[in-house]
């Protein structure tokens, strides 16, 4: 119908311009029918993109909590061609509310709810594990020239960085500077690191 979904990143707000809501399922179109066992629908575009990126599996979104029985009953025969469909709504009332309503739709045998405690969604998780590799690292063990083996804590860099520009408008010209050789971060970047 030429509609589409607009979201304002500053505040939490969706609307439609040009034309009607789209219904449906946002992904559907990137997935062919059947081409996965599983099949992930969430509760946000950000959520879809989110796991995707982890799982590799197609996964969709419906338009919200309000729409889901909607917009997965419009994708009915798509759904239905995956061996198991997997509910990730968000862990609030109305995702519980969505998911039992979307799981009416389909075999009890085929559907699958994903529970994000203590989390609210998928996204929060990607947030999360992006801080933990930007701030708090991974142990790595390393073995020098002489057989000794010793621990280091790898960050990654270029996380801290997405990170600080995304929070912190004074930082979105980050250079190199804001890092030091040595791979430890500049305290003035984020609250807390040492």
């Amino acid at each position: 119908n030429g509609g589409y979904k607009v979201r304002r990143l500053d505040k939490k707000d969706f609307y439609s311009e040009k034309g009607n809501p789209p219904i449906g399922l946002f992904g559907r179109d990137r997935f062919a029918a059947g081409s996965h066992q599983q099949v992930v629908i969430t509760e946000g575009e950000l959520d879809a993109i989110s796991l995707w990126q982890v799982l590799r599996c197609p996964v969709c979104s419906v338009q919200s909590s309000g729409t889901a029985a909607r917009d997965c009953g419009v994708e009915r025969d798509w759904l239905g061609s995956f061996e198991r469909v997997l509910l990730a709504l968000d862990d609030d009332a109305p995702g519980h509310d969505a998911a039992a309503a979307v799981a009416r739709l389909f075999d009890y045998n085929k559907v699958y709810q994903v529970k994000f405690a203590p989390l609210k969604d998928a996204n929060d998780y990607l947030r999360r594990e992006i801080r933990r590799r930007a701030v708090e690292g991974d142990q790595e063990t390393r073995v020098d020239a002489k057989g000794n083996s010793y621990t280091v804590t790898k960050r990654s860099d270029t996380l801290l960085i997405f990170l600080a520009k995304a929070r912190m408008p004074e930082f979105r010209e980050v250079t190199q500077q804001n890092v030091n050789v040595s791979g430890s971060v500049d305290p003035g970047l984020s609250s807390g690191v040492e």
